[in-house]
């Protein structure tokens, strides 16, 4: 990530992007998340749960799952 113009080693920007599709039902999305408390994270520890429950909640709310 970058601080003032600079790289920053201790700070971290994680993301995950993807599709959710089901017949003519598209959406996508992309989940960022700029600061978490711990340490030593991976974007598949923080931000893929994220782009799992937005996707879950989504999909409800549109009526495509129960």
């Amino acid at each position: 990530m970058l601080i003032d113009g600079k790289y920053s080693a201790q700070d971290n920007l994680y993301t995950c992007a993807g599709i959710v599709e089901k017949g003519d039902y598209q959406r996508v999305i992309v989940t960022f998340i700029k600061q978490t408390e711990q340490k030593n994270m991976y974007a598949a520890t923080v931000a893929v749960p994220l782009f799992e429950d937005v996707a879950e909640c989504m999909l409800i709310h549109d009526k495509i799952i129960s």
